[in-house]
């Protein structure tokens, strides 16, 4: 994922977080799809087959200040990846 986003530094280390590293910016591994009888549902990988022939499932995001580059692994999630960079962009 190439994005040109200036994103905030990590509010715990203060390391730049760079968007185009691919550990970075990453699907989570949890799903998710709306039920119209009860809203919002998460499921896990091995739920994910049965609810694809059911429903329109999307990936869940993390951001994360990348602990291998120097970071301290403060992560954020999201339920798409515009999502997890509003909420890291938008703490306190």
């Amino acid at each position: 994922m190439s994005v040109n986003y200036d994103i905030k530094p990590c509010p715990f280390c203060g390391m730049a977080v760079d968007i185009n590293d691919y550990d970075t910016l990453y699907p989570s591994g949890i799903h998710w799809y709306d039920d119209p009888d009860i809203g919002r549902v998460y499921i896990s990988r091995n739920q994910l087959k049965r609810a694809k022939g059911l429903y329109h499932v999307h990936d869940c995001w993390v951001l994360n200040c990348v602990a291998t580059a120097g970071g301290c692994g403060a992560s954020i999630t999201g339920d798409s990846a515009g999502e997890a960079i509003h909420k890291w962009q938008q703490r306190k």
